[in-house]
């Protein structure tokens, strides 16, 4: 059974779909005024100008001296390579995560009356499973409890980073991650749903460390470095579609697999930059 986004349109959601709809407006609009909050913040904060004469007078002092362009980089081009993946198998759970649990007691002319194409990029796994289907509220919930892991797994870990070695912490969470892509892949119920978490709490410090990783020793170019990691969330609108075609093709727990190629990118640049 497919349920891919390329399948669906914007259709009016209906009973636990628009229940589940209006579950997450609260939080929605908490989003938003934090933003706001933070926008207005930015307006009266007084940051420092850092020139790049600046930050090579740092690299200097600590010792440090690299005159090679940005493109010699290899630990920078690398971690660009290894954010675009990233991004993309973040985006792409976040697109798939939530609908598997329901569709399977559903028929296809229900499915295409109550499942909405924005609810579906919310919850497009946990529907599907055989064995312990959710209605869409709870699949909401669901999600939401995977990104409190998130949240808690990125404050939990953020300590190890003064104690470990930075690369192997983003290499065991990277691994997790494509641990979990290949349960979620190859199981149903309970341990998919266990799997689901595995990759939320994975990649709650693979962005952060992979950027300082990347960025780091540039000196001069380290704008430069800064903003070619950015365009790593270009990785973001590759992957989706693909995993998409999978989906249709096979279903979204075998298109799951392939975010563990991804993730394998980001543990393979945390060897390569330790």
């Amino acid at each position: 059974m497919s349920t891919s986004p390329v399948r669906y349109r914007s259709l009016p959601p209906s009973g636990d779909d628009a229940r589940a709809l209006a579950d997450l407006v609260p939080s929605s609009l908490a989003v938003a005024c934090l933003g706001a909050a933070v926008a207005v913040l930015f307006v009266f904060a007084k940051l420092p100008e850092i020139t790049e004469d600046n930050l090579e007078d740092e690299q200097e002092a600590a010792g440090v001296a690299d005159n090679r362009p940005l493109w010699q980089r290899k630990h920078t081009i690398f971690g660009f390579v290894s954010q675009f993946c990233y991004v993309g198998a973040q985006v792409t759970t976040a697109t798939f995560v939530g609908a598997s649990l329901l569709l399977s007691r559903r028929g296809p002319s229900e499915q295409s009356l109550t499942i909405s194409l924005l609810f579906l990029l919310a919850d497009n796994l946990f529907k599907e499973s055989k064995h312990h289907a959710m209605t869409s509220s709870q699949a909401a919930q669901m999600i939401t409890y995977a990104q409190v892991a998130f949240m808690v797994s990125r404050f939990a870990a953020t300590p190890l980073l003064h104690f470990f070695n930075p690369s192997v912490i983003l290499s065991l969470f990277a691994t997790l991650c494509s641990v979990g892509a290949i349960v979620i892949a190859s199981t149903e119920g309970h341990a998919m749903t266990a799997g689901v978490f595995m990759i939320f709490i994975g990649e709650s410090v693979i962005y952060p460390t992979t950027f300082s990783l990347a960025t780091s020793n540039l000196g001069r170019l380290s704008k430069r470095g800064a903003g070619l990691l950015c365009m790593g969330v270009a990785g973001g609108a590759a992957f989706p579609p693909m995993q998409g075609a999978l989906a249709d093709a096979k279903n979204t727990n075998i298109s799951c697999a392939s975010r563990s190629l991804s993730h394998f990118g980001s543990s393979t640049f945390s060897r390569g930059s330790s």
